[in-house]
């Protein structure tokens, strides 16, 4: 009986650890080329520097880095093209300790799995939003509307400030649910 038990055991192990395998990362740079934890060419730069100031990077940001101006997935897909080099590492640092997966470019909200969310005002608005789903459990106000992290208009009320008063509430329904 023992022996059937921890035969099903590691059968279950094994048949887990073929269904989700590890995720691929950045590892090493070889020149200007990445090459993943797995020995896959990655991603490929201009220049020598550039490789090794990305895997720093990856390091740090969940296997994100930048690339001058754009933002690369762990896996080396391209995520997100940026004007500036500066935007792309405010977007590491807004992703970083974040589960949302959202940054600001400019003044879009951006998934780095769906795209752009929504277009805010301003860049200010675009920062505050992004605090505000980090403080919220993945809410936020835009004007009046009350949004969630996926970009679903979740209600609209007649003035932003009844929008600032109900962020609360939804994220302490949000936090009910999980448990």
């Amino acid at each position: 009986m023992k022996f059937l038990l921890l035969f099903t055991v590691f059968m279950s192990f094994s048949v887990f650890s073929q269904y989700a395998p590890r995720r691929e990362m950045p590892a090493v740079c070889n020149a200007e080329v990445m090459i993943s934890n797995y020995g896959r060419e990655i991603y490929r730069f201009t220049f020598n520097s550039d490789c090794a100031e990305a895997l720093v990077q990856s390091r740090t940001h969940q296997g994100r880095f930048c690339d001058d101006d754009v933002l690369v997935r762990p896996n080396g897909q391209v995520a997100h093209d940026f004007t500036f080099k500066s935007d792309c590492l405010d977007a590491l640092n807004d992703l970083g300790g974040s589960r949302w997966n959202l940054f600001c470019d400019g003044s879009e909200l951006v998934n780095i799995n769906r795209g752009v969310i929504v277009d805010l005002t301003f860049d200010s608005d675009c920062r505050e939003a992004i605090s505000e789903v980090k403080q919220y459990n993945g809410y936020f106000c835009d004007d009046s509307r009350l949004m969630n992290h996926q970009g679903q208009i979740i209600t609209d009320f007649t003035f932003s400030s009844d929008c600032k008063k109900a962020l609360p509430d939804m994220a302490r329904r949000y936090f009910l649910k999980i448990k």
